[in-house]
């Protein structure tokens, strides 16, 4: 999931993204990157336990709730 929306500069929110299976996820590194207009996001039902690098996951999300 490495860059999957990175640079999504008008994106605001995303329906449904609490339903992508994340279990075999090992990379989120700079996922939502540079989504500045990005208010709202339910990653409730994330699963992270494989995930080995978040870095920079939200960097530049200032509007982010």
């Amino acid at each position: 999931m490495e860059l999957m929306f990175n640079q999504c500069y008008k994106l605001k929110g995303i329906k449904g993204i609490n339903n992508l299976n994340t279990n075999k996820v090992n990379s989120m590194h700079i996922m939502f990157r540079f989504c500045t207009k990005l208010e709202y996001l339910d990653l409730s039902n994330f699963n992270t336990s494989m995930v080995s690098d978040m870095s920079g996951m939200f960097c530049e999300c200032n509007e982010l709730k």
